[in-house]
């Protein structure tokens, strides 16, 4: 059997509208200390987010999760936050 790592998760949500507290899964972010690792997927349905709040901004929702993707990059453009040490 091969060496086994284990993986931690987050799911990413979007929340458009607090004070109807609905929500939908949008990504995750997966975490291996062993392996070094710390990585982000996400996908945002257009039409489920308009379904949800038709006047949602999406430009919001993709600029916090492009800062999410640059933090688990180890990017500096990601702040302060992106040089920390990695768990």
């Amino acid at each position: 059997m091969q060496g086994r790592f284990t993986f931690e998760y987050a799911v990413i949500r979007i929340v458009p509208r607090v004070e109807r507290e609905e929500f939908f899964n949008v990504g995750v972010i997966m975490f291996c200390k062993r392996k070094k690792y710390v990585g982000i997927k996400y996908h945002i349905d257009l039409d489920k987010l308009k379904a949800f709040d038709p006047d949602a901004n999406i430009t919001v929702f993709e600029d916090y999760l492009k800062a999410w993707k640059l933090v688990c990059d180890g990017s500096l453009s990601g702040g302060k936050i992106g040089a920390m040490e990695l768990s």
